[in-house]
């Protein structure tokens, strides 16, 4: 071929620019820190647009390292306070550059929705691709996985207002207020009330779902009472007089009288699919409206709402949280 010297540089730069174009587009595929899909979002991802992660740093507290920050000789909440302590510092120290660097990024639109965890030493956050690739290469990082909020419902159920019942909490004119539910029957549950006195008189259940249709007569009597937030100690539900818009108790949510709603940020983990409430039900449902369900009819039910719209993984991690903080005995998730 017979080309001009400017036809060559021409010839030139367009490999140059293509070459570019290839290496910005394989790059992030062939990140090694990038758990599938993250390689193909992010080779897809607009200019400064914003792609939900998080990160996962290499160095976690687990295991035989967290048992023994709890001591061996120590029980109860002694013991969960020094492995929450422990988990909290050994967080606060791994991410501390990891950190600092988001919150630069978020000063500049590069990066929002900023989530610091220490249940699992993770951090979550809606970046920039380019702010993605460059954390990424962190020593401390361990690997970076997409987050998407999706659709987990398995029906799609428009919102009711605030409080609205979504069904009829009346029982049949059949139904006597002792009767028990036949899968409560069949687990026995009834011979480890009678026979053993237990019937979870003392524990509290966290229950991670759709949210608790708290008012429901079943559910209102067993409902948990944040005793940090019930600033008249009279442990009435979502008592008006408590709502003062502070975080008295100091753990980061205002007016978490009865848990919180993870995926809307605010006060009250109503319910608005029904799924939660069930679960929460057959926890701890005492028979008000005549039918026995609660598997521990005297157990108490922390609500935390995470919703089975548009929720994701560091949602249900923060919710962990928050049970495993503020005394939570067992989740239900």
């Amino acid at each position: 071929l017979h080309m001009s010297s400017r036809q060559k540089l021409w010839c030139v730069v367009w490999i140059v620019i293509l070459g570019l174009g290839l290496l910005c587009t394989t790059q992030a595929a062939e990140h090694s820190k990038l758990r599938d899909p993250l390689p193909g979002v992010l080779d897809e991802a607009g200019s400064g647009e914003l792609v939900p992660v998080f990160f996962v740093l290499e160095d976690q507290l687990s295991g035989e390292r967290l048992l023994a920050h709890g001591g061996a000789e120590q029980r109860g909440e002694l013991r969960r306070a020094r492995m929450i302590d422990a988990l909290k510092q050994h967080a606060s120290a791994g991410q501390a550059r990891l950190r600092e660097q988001l919150l630069l990024a978020e000063q500049g639109g590069r990066a929002g929705r900023l989530r610091f965890l220490w249940i699992g030493n993770i951090v979550a956050a809606d970046l920039t691709r380019d702010e993605i690739l460059r954390l990424a290469e962190l020593p401390e990082v361990g690997h970076v996985s997409y987050s998407p909020k999706v659709d987990i419902s398995l029906q799609n159920m428009s919102p009711v207002p605030l409080r609205e019942p979504l069904f009829s909490w009346m029982a049949p004119a059949d139904v006597g207020v002792d009767e028990i539910e036949c899968g409560v029957e069949l687990m026995r549950a009834p011979e480890v009330w009678n026979d053993f006195g237990n019937t979870g008189d003392g524990a509290v259940v966290a229950v991670i779902d759709s949210g608790v249709c708290w008012y429901h007569p079943d559910i209102e009597a067993q409902m948990w009472v944040n005793p940090g937030e019930d600033l008249d100690g009279d442990g009435v539900v979502m008592d008006p007089d408590d709502e003062n818009g502070i975080d008295d108790d100091g753990n980061g949510y205002v007016d978490d009288l009865i848990g919180y709603d993870i995926e809307n940020r605010d006060s009250d983990p109503n319910d608005n699919n029904s799924h939660g409430s069930h679960c929460a039900g057959t926890v701890a449902g005492d028979g008000t409206s005549g039918t026995q369900a609660g598997m521990a009819p005297d157990a108490q039910i922390m609500a935390l709402r995470v919703g089975l719209t548009f929720s994701d993984e560091p949602d249900v991690w923060e919710a962990m949280q928050y049970a495993a903080e503020n005394g939570a005995d067992a989740v239900s998730m």
